[in-house]
């Protein structure tokens, strides 16, 4: 069964565009197996595929290109595309020429990497470029054209992009809630890449994050944090982002105070830095009981009830840590590693 299947909602109306589309869906499929198979993907198999699909992406871009420059696209629009193509091609050809190096190739990132991309370039970008190329053929000059039919607009609409991922991964899962869980964490993560690939602002690109995943894990508050040494050699957490709960009137002028530099964590020895610590996910389902939590960092906010702490890793190398708290019922292992794709993308 194919990984991913095509559907009406993928259709951009333009019939090169979507023909294309289609092989590049097909050689993601192709790829899929080796890329999620249990034990790590074979290197041998995976690379071949890797630069085939980096191949047909570079024609496809190519042919978009061509189709801007036929109908005269507004340069606001075609300079952001061909900077968008560039970003992709180097990041996959990255990827193949570390595991030509002998390094790991990290097959469930590299899924979500493309899966991601896939869909944020067909119902963001591709989109946004046939409204305008139909804007064009019906007498619409460039800049009219770039500013009615939304040019600027390149990130799918949320609602279309669940939908859509929805009916993509619907044949494979094995319920409605199911079917569901699955859009939201692919809509999560094909939005990070539509931030990462129109080279977002570092501070939207993590908010967005963190607030997919306390959307996704249903909890109360969290942060996203990279692990960072000071001038003086001390470890400490940069917090890139941190939900902003108004618990009382101190707590809400200190955040507003601290949020433009950002929060440190420096102690090492509780719940909120564990999992860079134990380099797993760190669960604490009676976070009061624990050892490991410090009254000094959650003074103030809401009751620590539960909490989640999940490393950022980048290979072997922990770059950071995120942290959930409050999710009702608990954390468990399996919701964790769910969690995974997403993780994987912050890093």
């Amino acid at each position: 069964m194919d990984f991913m299947t095509w559907n009406p909602a993928l259709e951009t109306g333009i019939e090169a565009l979507d023909r294309q589309h289609r092989g590049l869906l097909a050689l993601v499929n192709a790829a899929a197996p080796q890329l999620s198979r249990a034990g790590g993907a074979d290197p041998g198999k995976v690379l071949p595929l890797l630069a085939e699909l980096v191949d047909y992406a570079r024609t496809h871009f190519r042919t978009e290109e061509g189709l801007m420059a036929e109908a005269g696209l507004d340069t606001r629009f075609t300079d952001r595309r061909q900077g968008s193509h560039a970003r992709f091609a180097d990041r996959v050809s990255a990827l193949v020429a570390e595991a030509n190096r002998g390094g790991a190739v990290h097959g469930e990132e590299l899924l979500a990497f493309l899966a991601g991309w896939l869909l944020n370039h067909i119902l963001g970008e591709d989109q946004a470029l046939a409204r305008q190329l139909r804007a064009r053929a019906v007498g619409m000059d460039a800049q009219t054209a770039y500013r009615e039919a939304a040019g600027a607009e390149t990130a799918p609409d949320p609602g279309l992009l669940i939908q859509a991922i929805v009916a993509l991964y619907g044949a494979n899962a094995q319920s409605q809630q199911a079917q569901a869980d699955q859009g939201e964490m692919l809509a999560a993560i094909a939005q990070l890449q539509a931030l990462f690939i129109a080279h977002g602002e570092e501070q939207a690109i993590f908010k967005a994050a963190l607030d997919a995943l306390l959307r996704l894990t249903q909890s109360q508050y969290g942060f996203i944090a990279d692990l960072r040494i000071g001038a003086d050699g001390r470890r400490y957490q940069q917090c890139l982002a941190i939900s902003n709960i108004a618990w009382d009137e101190e707590t809400h002028r200190f955040h507003e105070e601290q949020a433009p530099q950002g929060f440190r964590f420096y102690a090492f020895d509780g719940l909120y830095a564990a999992a860079i610590g134990e380099g797993h996910p760190v669960i604490a389902n009676d976070a009061a009981a624990d050892p490991r939590s410090h009254p000094r960092l959650t003074a103030g906010l809401p009751p620590l009830l539960s909490f989640l702490g999940l490393p950022l890793r980048l290979g072997e190398t922990i770059m950071g840590s995120i942290g959930l708290a409050n999710r009702f019922g608990g954390y468990d292992q399996a919701l964790a590693e769910s969690l995974r794709p997403v993780t994987d993308t912050c890093a």
